[in-house]
């Protein structure tokens, strides 16, 4: 869950400093909500060294991505097995 300020802090009187408290102000609000993206995407992939799953790599209608040999194949789960779908060669 992300802190959101309604308003960013003012610093001094002069101009410079507003615009900069302002812009450093927005940079945190840009990095806060590309973290929340990252977090929302967490739970869809799970990564291995030779597989990138979307979806929990136990449950049926998973996709995955692997690496066989020097080839990208991409799978789904059906019925508890892996099914080859496409196969990308070099």
């Amino acid at each position: 869950m992300s802190i959101i300020i309604r308003e960013p802090p003012m610093v001094g009187d002069s101009p410079e400093l507003q615009e900069l408290s302002l812009w450093l102000f927005e940079l945190r609000q840009k990095l806060v909500d590309e973290v929340d993206a990252i977090r929302a995407l967490a739970p869809l992939i799970a990564t291995n060294p030779t597989m990138t799953y979307w979806g929990d790599p136990g449950t049926d209608n998973t996709w995955r991505l692997r690496r066989v040999d020097n080839n990208f194949v991409v799978e789904r789960r059906e019925s508890g097995v892996y099914v080859s779908k496409f196969k990308f060669k070099p």
